[in-house]
């Protein structure tokens, strides 16, 4: 045969089984339940082993991870609320060098901020569209709807299940937030651009336009008109809405106070000496805003024509102010971040002077305020007096922040245009925890939801999802049909759990279900109920429970699941006698009895019996029921008896009649054999000539 032939043969055939493999592999399956602990059930440990069985209809090794199942959390608008704080209590990523997922959008520019609600991530861009993806991997496209022009700076909202958003076409579009490509209504407002991010309450959405007006329209249908105000130039920013009122700046120099219920309804204005570009803070009874004239003022809630204070900086005001019930805090091109007294903003209570121009508006939590500068600096500095720098994060490549930050009880995170996503400690900023090198600038401030970090990249067009969710861990290289484990470890008494699993074959990936489970260290837990349950005081603690059955539970016969150094404690005869399982195979027991001073070893289906008076009665039996690998558990069975003890004499009698029942079966043994001799060897003389 031609070796040509047969190795092109060979390598035919390869190719044919490969390309089998490829077309057919199947995913690994999604584990319908769990072993440990089972779905719904209460746990009494602090430290669980949580386990599951994986399969895979081609026996593939797994790679096994474990995820915590956050609530459906929201960031549902610009700054995450109407008052635009960019702080949340949301799950958010410990680590956004890890690239979880990406979607390159098919416009050019990407400005806009991300919304997250209802498990979806909501975002326009420079292409016309709105699109929607899934909140757990936004690389999967779930709707879009194509608006008749570019969305740039207009950020959608969520509310009412709903989706709030702009367009540069002059048109307001309301979308169904469960598919966007539903269509609800639209409004067209008088012409140009839509640069402001609605607003949305209950009852009404309001949103500014480049035609000179703010607009008012039915949130359930938002074709429905219920009024306008005209301003005197274009509306940029967005409108803050509290106290019954709407308050909005115009780029003819002014801030306006409509009425919330129908905005037609001019209550008062404020002439500032150029043009107001930023949204108001509203607290205190006081409306916050700052101007191009260098000022800042603070104006009465009720009627924003009464100026109550001003404070002048030497340059003109880029940033929204942030406002507490103490303090307001604002940024300025005079390259100064300002503190002043929030009852009368005249007095300056401190100021930070920073190395260049401030665009990004500052974000106060923690005790601190944190803000950005044209060099790409990020300061913490102390709330009670901003003079007191804590610490700046400086870059190694300078670059423009003109972003909000995202902050949590843990973490600040920012983009810059030196093309990096930052996370940095918010206790200390200058300690960078991660970071994330995209290529491209970023003008999208973040949302942080479901332990992920959103943002857009600009000129790419790509929305990227950061972090890890909520990862608890991994078990890799598990074989096929057997367990993987993980030691989720630091939970609460009190507290219920959610968790999942997905499992890679290398090539495919599945999810199971969300399961859950609670913790209680005051009850019996899975295994049954007690009439109460302690930590181990001798072992420091550590989560090992003590059992303590009632003397009805011991009579009855009390069962127990039992892991490593878990015991039980109960009463005889008022002595305290303690249990305590100190090694478990798959096959024994090793248990202690304190009160007794023994240790031995149980087979599975064994008893051993105890006398703990030192009478003639047995008063504890000890039977090992069953052991559960999985749970790496022994399940023992207590009980009081009350049997008596065979004396010697008995006992040789018990030992003399096993010896007759022993000597009686060998003898029978033996005669079977002698026939079976006598059979063979007539057998043999038969056949024999």
């Amino acid at each position: 045969m031609d070796k040509k032939f047969l190795f092109s043969s060979v390598i035919t055939v390869l190719t044919l089984i490969f390309f089998m493999w490829f077309v057919f592999a199947v995913a690994p399956n999604s584990p319908s339940s769990p072993n440990y602990p089972s779905d719904g059930a209460t746990v009494i440990e602090t430290n669980p082993i949580l386990n599951v069985t994986v399969t895979d209809a081609d026996s593939a090794t797994l790679n096994v991870s474990f995820y915590e199942h956050f609530p459906e959390e929201n960031w549902s608008q610009f700054g995450n609320n109407l008052n635009g704080t960019g702080y949340t209590a949301n799950h958010y990523p410990e680590n956004i060098s890890k690239l979880f997922a990406n979607i390159s959008l098919p416009g050019f520019i990407l400005t806009s901020s991300p919304a997250v609600a209802n498990g979806y991530v909501y975002i326009g861009a420079y292409d016309n569209n709105v699109y929607q993806l899934n909140a757990s991997n936004v690389s999967q496209h779930i709707a879009n709807f194509t608006t008749g022009g570019q969305i740039r700076s207009s950020s959608p909202a969520v509310a009412n299940g709903y989706v709030y958003i702009g367009s540069d076409d002059s048109h307001v579009y309301q979308l169904n937030a469960s598919n966007i490509s539903q269509h609800i209504a639209n409004f067209t407002t008088g012409g140009g651009e839509i640069s402001s991010s609605p607003a949305a309450t209950s009852e009404y959405v309001y949103i500014g336009s480049h035609d000179h007006n703010v607009y008012q329209l039915n949130a359930s249908n938002i074709s429905q008109h219920i009024a306008n105000f005209t301003t005197g130039d274009v509306v940029y920013f967005s409108p803050a809405v509290a106290n019954g009122y709407v308050y909005i700046g115009s780029l003819d120099n002014n801030v306006y106070q409509l009425n919330a219920s129908n905005i037609s309804q001019h209550i008062a204005n404020f002439t500032t000496g150029d043009v107001v570009y930023f949204s108001p803070a509203v607290a205190n009874g006081y409306v916050y805003i700052g101007s191009l004239d260098n000022n800042v003022y603070q104006l009465n809630a009720s009627n924003i024509s009464q100026q109550i204070a001003n404070f002048t900086t030497g340059d003109g005001v880029y940033s929204s102010p942030a406002a507490t019930s103490e303090y307001v805090y604002i940024g300025s091109n005079d390259q100064n971040i300002y503190q002043l007294n929030a009852s009368n903003i005249s007095q300056q209570i401190a100021n930070f002077t920073t190395t260049s121009t401030i665009w990004s508006s500052p974000a106060v939590a923690n005790g601190y305020v944190y803000m950005g500068d044209e060099n790409g600096i990020m300061y913490q500095l102390n709330a009670s007096n901003i003079s007191q720098q804590i610490a700046n994060y400086t870059p190694t490549i300078s670059g423009w922040i003109d972003t909000s930050p995202a902050v949590t009880d843990k973490y600040v995170y920012f983009g810059s245009q030196n093309e990096t996503i930052y996370q940095l400690n918010a206790s200390n900023v200058s300690q960078q925890i991660a970071n994330y090198t995209i290529g491209d600038n970023v003008d999208s401030s973040p949302a942080v939801a479901n332990g992920y970090l959103y943002i857009g990249c600009t000129h790419y067009a790509t929305l990227l999802q950061l972090g890890e969710g909520g990862l608890i861990g991994q078990d890799t290289n598990v074989a096929n049909d057997s367990d993987a484990t993980y030691n989720w470890t630091g939970l609460s008494s009190g507290t219920t759990y959610e968790w999942y699993v997905t499992v890679n074959d290398g090539t495919d990936t599945n999810k199971s279900s969300t399961w859950d489970f609670s913790v209680d260290t005051t009850t019996g837990g899975t295994t049954g109920g007690t009439t109460g349950i302690e930590e181990d005081p001798s072992n420091g603690g550590g989560g090992y429970p003590t059992f303590k059955p009632s003397q009805e539970q011991m009579k009855e016969g009390y069962e127990r699941s039992l892991r490593k150094n878990w015991k039980i404690q109960f009463e005889f005869n008022n002595e305290t006698h303690i249990i305590k399982l100190d090694n478990i195979t798959n096959k024994t027991a090793t248990i202690t009895v304190s009160s007794e001073s023994v240790t031995f070893n149980l087979l599975i289906n064994e008893t051993k019996k105890f006398n703990l008076n030192d009478d003639d009665y047995y008063d504890l039996e000890i039977f090992l029921k069953d052991i559960k690998e999985y749970y790496n558990e022994a399940d023992l069975i207590l009980k009081f008896i009350h049997e008596e003890i065979p004396g010697e004499e008995e006992e040789n009698n018990i030992i003399e009649e096993n010896n007759k029942e022993w000597n009686f079966a060998w003898l029978i043994v033996l005669l079977i054999l002698v026939i079976a001799i006598v059979i063979t060897k007539k057998v043999k003389e038969r056949k024999s000539p």
